[in-house]
């Protein structure tokens, strides 16, 4: 919103005229005005709330131990059959893919004794 109001005042000191396409031409100002910062603060409202819940089905889906992104160290990512494949806007999908350990029992091991260090020892990344 900040940005959008800052282009009008900027235009305005130099005399130019707003219009937006979904305001009424013509009319006074204090309506148009009101008209415009409704507007702008729903879209407002309307960008958190969007924010928000794609950060909750961000983390349900973590949790539910789909992945996001490359898999980190220790970790592969592997099919999941049971889940139905994501569709897109082309019409076919990818299967989803879940966390697993890594085959190497090595890298497992790693993973667990990190963890075990975090955990009882408190250390942290460095």
């Amino acid at each position: 919103m900040l940005p959008s109001l800052q282009v009008e005042h900027h235009l305005a000191s130099r005399g130019v005229t707003l219009e937006c396409a979904n305001e009424p031409r013509g009319g006074m100002t204090t309506g148009q005005l009101e008209l415009r910062r409704t507007a702008q603060v729903h879209a407002e409202i309307y960008r958190h709330e969007l924010l928000e819940q794609s950060m909750r089905g961000q983390r349900q889906h973590a949790a539910a131990g789909y992945r996001h992104g490359p898999p980190c160290y220790g970790y592969i990512a592997v099919v999941d059959p049971d889940a139905p494949p994501a569709a897109n806007r082309f019409g076919g999908g990818r299967a989803k893919l879940r966390l697993a350990l890594h085959p190497d029992q090595r890298r497992a091991d790693t993973v667990q004794e990190v963890f075990r260090l975090r955990r009882d020892d408190q250390l942290g990344d460095g």
